[in-house]
């Protein structure tokens, strides 16, 4: 009886819930630069996520203010505003219609998307705050690697050669878009290969995310 009972624990603590497997994550890039985020649970953000389950969303975006870039997102989306006061980092909905992320502060009325984790104040300012920018939003699968084309759990030089393959076709080798389109333009190719190889090979400051 007590063992069933450890098994038991074991499968709450390892296995995921129904599901889990192809939860959906957003990732956030800025002109080529990978950024993490901490997303907000809200409607905002899980529409912001419909918004780009097929293809990338690429936003142009305008300095404002001297602390904050603001772009189009091309629809509304539901919203629940209230004055908040941002720091660098902070990624807001404006409008219903306008994403907004900050290298600076602002008191204003938005709706919290989410704070990009990865960089301090000066690390905002360095990459918002000497012109304007692209933005390139995706989702990918919860769990999926980027360039972990074979799915082994590393990325090595196995993924260039699966990746080469699986673009070129006739080959045996397939993998999905999460882990094949590095450079999340909708498509894998050449360009992806390239990205792979330096990433691998340092020094290019290529990261995958």
């Amino acid at each position: 009886m007590k063992k069933w009972i450890l098994f038991l624990m074991l499968l709450g603590l390892f296995a995921l819930p129904v599901g889990a497997q192809n939860e959906k994550t957003l990732t956030l890039r800025i002109d080529s630069t990978d950024v993490a985020v901490k997303w907000e649970d809200n409607a905002s953000v899980e529409a912001l996520k419909a918004l780009c389950e097929n293809e990338p969303l690429t936003i142009s975006m305008s300095m404002y203010g001297g602390f904050e870039q603001v772009g189009p997102l091309g629809t509304t989306l539901p919203s629940n505003n209230v004055s908040t006061t941002t720091a660098a980092g902070d990624i807001v909905l404006y409008a219903n219609s306008q994403i907004v992320i900050f290298y600076g502060s602002n008191t204003w009325s938005y709706t919290r998307l989410g704070h990009i984790t990865d960089r301090d104040a000066a690390g905002m300012a360095a990459l918002l705050g000497n012109g304007d920018v692209t933005v390139t939003l995706a989702t990918v699968t919860a769990g999926s690697t980027p360039g972990d084309v074979n799915a082994d759990g590393a990325v090595n030089a196995k993924d260039v050669t699966h990746l080469r393959r699986s673009i070129a076709g006739g080959y045996a080798e397939t993998a999905p878009t999460e882990r094949t389109d590095l450079n999340r333009d909708g498509t894998a190719n050449p360009k992806d290969v390239t990205l792979l190889r330096r990433f691998l090979a340092g020094g290019y400051g290529v990261t995958l995310l």
